[in-house]
């Protein structure tokens, strides 16, 4: 499970950053990438990690209902942060949904197979050796 959340953590990182810098309405790419990349890196390794640890932990024994509640949990979670971070609430909101699906994706991978989730993981740099 922490492999699984740690590689999430920073694909979301990745996938975040990218999708805050291209809606931004600034000019400035550049600029933009690293901005919201210091944002999203503090985001997600001090408030999102833990959070989802949190909504593992509350939703390991709802088999059954366990996809729909993680769901609802991150949103409610992603949601509280209206009170603390005002203006970059629609952000944190990209980033928990961001996270969400790629989590899911690894643990459907996982299930497979722990070799189907290091092939999927390691397939794009196979063309770089």
């Amino acid at each position: 499970m922490l492999k699984r959340k740690l590689i999430a953590a920073l694909i979301t990182f990745i996938l975040s950053t990218l999708c805050i810098a291209l809606i931004s309405p600034t000019p400035n790419l550049i600029e933009d990438l690293r901005v919201s990349g210091l944002i999203v890196l503090w985001g997600v390794l001090f408030y999102l990690l833990p959070v989802t640890f949190l909504i593992e932990w509350i939703t390991r024994k709802a088999s059954f209902a366990r996809f729909a509640l993680s769901f609802y949990l991150h949103i409610l979670f992603g949601f509280l942060t209206i009170f603390f971070l005002f203006f970059l609430f629609f952000y944190s909101m990209i980033v928990f949904f961001i996270f969400f699906l790629t989590d899911e994706l690894l643990r459907i991978l996982d299930k497979k197979g722990p070799h189907k989730l290091r092939t999927f993981i390691l397939r794009p740099f196979k063309r770089l050796t």
